[in-house]
């Protein structure tokens, strides 16, 4: 059996999107950030997800962020499709900061823990695909319903909405065996200013207190230097 960590890290041009793509659109080049981003995120992934395992990062040059969804979703299909493959993705934006078990740990696709909001239109629990694991015993039918959707991206939150169906449309999973808020805390609120405060909602949002998460998402897309200091204290931690 083998075990990859993915994580997808490229160039996009600056403010270009398709003609009716409702997306938020980076201002200026920030590459060159994201790549210290994901060398911390790799770092703390390495030191802390356990058992063997293999690095792939996807890289590409693309047109417009919505190809960096499609990107991934026919990339990571590609590698699960070759057989006998448990892949866990994490997005750029995630640090793994305890010593924490996945690979084999669960035999449906999984993610962790809710987005927000933790309800939208089609679920009623929305959950966030930062941290994604696709176990080689899954469903081959999610995944070739992965590849048929991924070119019909519009919303923002299409790309999410595909990976809750594949999640939700597996007949032994509900909220009460699915719910893992310790393997993808949310963060989208912490910044090191007014950290305690901001702290303190996060661990009410997310159910649980930061000190006992295993995964953390920061969500860089809020204030990526801002994210970048953050991660660089809590590297020192781990």
């Amino acid at each position: 059996m083998r075990n990859i960590v993915v994580q997808a890290l490229c160039r996009i041009k600056p403010n270009h999107a398709k003609q009716g793509q409702d997306i938020p659109l980076q201002q200026g080049d920030i590459y060159d950030t994201y790549k210290q981003v994901q060398q911390i995120s790799y770092n703390s992934h390495r030191k802390n997800i356990q058992g063997d395992w293999q690095y792939v990062l996807l890289q590409k040059d693309l047109e417009h962020p919505f190809e960096i969804f499609e990107n991934t979703f026919r990339r990571v299909a590609e590698l699960w499709l070759e057989g006998d493959t448990n892949i866990l993705f994490f997005g750029l934006d995630t640090m793994t900061i305890k010593p924490t078990d996945i690979f084999e740990q669960f035999e449906d696709f999984m993610m962790f823990n809710y987005t927000d909001p933790k309800t939208n239109s089609v679920y009623k629990h929305n959950f966030n695909c930062d941290v994604r694991y696709y176990p080689a015993t899954m469903s081959n039918d999610l995944v070739l319903h992965s590849l048929e959707q991924c070119d019909k991206l519009v919303k923002w939150e299409d790309e999410q909405n595909i990976y809750n169906h594949m999640l939700w449309s597996q007949p032994n999973r509900n909220i009460e065996n699915t719910l893992h808020p310790h393997l993808a805390y949310q963060g989208a609120n912490l910044l090191l200013d007014n950290w305690q405060q901001r702290k303190e909602y996060e661990n009410k949002w997310n159910g649980i207190q930061l000190k006992d998460a295993h995964i953390v998402h920061l969500h860089t897309s809020r204030d990526v230097l801002k994210k970048l200091e953050l991660m660089k204290q809590l590297e020192k931690l781990i």
